[in-house]
């Protein structure tokens, strides 16, 4: 693909410079990552514990040939900062750039600006992105804080298409790493799938306290398998304090369901499931999920329905004769790594304040929507304007 030749080239001409110098040749940054925080919002208490978690992690890191940068927006204060170590070796914070904190963080000129400044400032052989937020996959962004989708800032939200037309100002991103509810949709990575190598995320709601960034920044500079180091970090840490209760206070006891899709296999997945959907499925017949998986667990008008699409596509071979054989090695080659606890916690039952626990059993780490008569009809009209509605055979089953 034409965006990673760009960044092939890039990364070439890095190393070139490199070689040339005078007298003392520059130093070749190895990775920049921008750890992006959209917390104008009811996360906005985990910003600074977050903050000081990358600070942690941070110590381990060689930040003379990384860039570890930071663009925070808690509601109240706007900031872009670069960690660095001083010369007693401690990580300190070198503030970049203020911002109004009226600024609205999930606006394209908004974002493309931060990205810029990071594209043209901090050039660097990889580069990696943490979108920190509220998530509601692939769900239409409305000006309702009730209907979020990745990225909320007060009442404005971020949609995929918006977030898509940002990511294009740095060519390519080693890995995108979505620390937010709902993201590790098919739909999502397939729409995103040009703009990176990875994706690491969850289908469902994700620990109130997010990626433990004291274990997962070293991850994050992995000069190889940066995206599976990463989403291990996740899991493990929260699968060491999982006890299979509610989670009191801010120790996660919650469990977490975490995943890794690997894009350039993303097409060979649509074109297998294009291949056996609309036998599956015919004629816009109506679609039985009462034994899938829904990481959605609300039961109000906020329902979407996220389904694990691995049990789906089982689900629907078990009532025919077809073969699952290829479509499985399609689905396993574009997701390589999903770990979920036995149970993971849900805060989206409505009237009940402590939230529940639920099962996860054969978890496979990635959703997908089921267009259905059911769901309002500007849901599903919104899901036919994705790119994977048409290439993953949808469009034929449903008509």
């Amino acid at each position: 693909m034409k965006i990673k030749l760009h960044y092939v080239l890039m990364s070439l001409a890095l190393i070139f410079l490199g070689a040339c110098g005078d007298d003392d040749d520059p130093i070749v940054i190895n990775r920049t990552v921008l750890v992006y925080i959209m917390g104008d919002n009811t996360l906005n208490h985990y910003v600074s514990d977050d903050i000081s978690e990358m600070t942690e992690g941070a110590a381990g890191i060689d930040l003379t040939r990384n860039n570890l940068l930071v663009y925070a927006d808690n509601g109240s204060s706007v900031k872009f900062f670069r960690m660095y170590k001083d010369k007693k070796g401690e990580i300190v914070q070198d503030l970049v750039q203020t911002y109004n904190p009226d600024r609205n963080s999930v606006g394209l000129s908004e974002m493309k600006e931060v990205l810029s400044l990071v594209y043209k400032e901090y050039p660097a052989e990889s580069y990696g992105l943490v979108l920190w937020s509220h998530g509601e996959g692939w769900k239409p962004g409305t000006t309702s804080s009730s209907s979020r989708w990745i990225g909320q800032d007060d009442s404005a939200t971020l949609s995929i298409s918006t977030l898509s037309e940002a990511l294009s100002v740095i060519p390519y991103y080693e890995y995108i790493l979505f620390d937010a509810c709902f993201m590790q949709s098919v739909e999502v990575a397939y729409e995103l799938r040009e703009h990176t190598g990875y994706f690491i995320g969850s289908p469902a709601e994700i620990p109130g306290p997010g990626a433990p960034y004291q274990d997962v920044v070293s991850a994050m500079f992995a000069k190889s398998d940066a995206a599976m180091a990463i989403a291990r970090g996740y899991y493990e840490y929260y699968r060491k304090l999982y006890t299979g209760k509610v989670p009191v206070s801010d120790r996660w006891t919650g469990g977490v369901a975490i995943s890794v899709i690997k894009a350039d296999k993303l097409e060979a997945l649509a074109a297998a499931t294009k291949s056996i959907l609309p036998v599956l499925i015919q004629n816009g017949e109506s679609v039985n999920v009462t034994d899938v998986l829904d990481y959605d667990r609300r039961t109000n008008g906020n329902y979407i329905g996220y389904y694990d699409f691995d049990l789906l596509m089982k689900s629907l071979a078990n009532a025919t004769t077809v073969d699952l054989t290829s479509w499985s090695a399609a689905y396993e080659a574009a997701v390589p790594y999903a770990e979920s606890t036995d149970k993971i916690f849900t805060g989206l039952f409505p009237g009940n304040n402590i939230g529940s626990m639920f099962s996860v059993t054969d978890y496979s780490g990635v959703s997908i929507y089921v267009p259905r008569t059911g769901s309002p009809a500007a849901l599903n009209d919104s899901y036919k304007t994705f790119q994977w509605y048409q290439d993953a055979g949808w469009s034929v089953s449903t008509n």
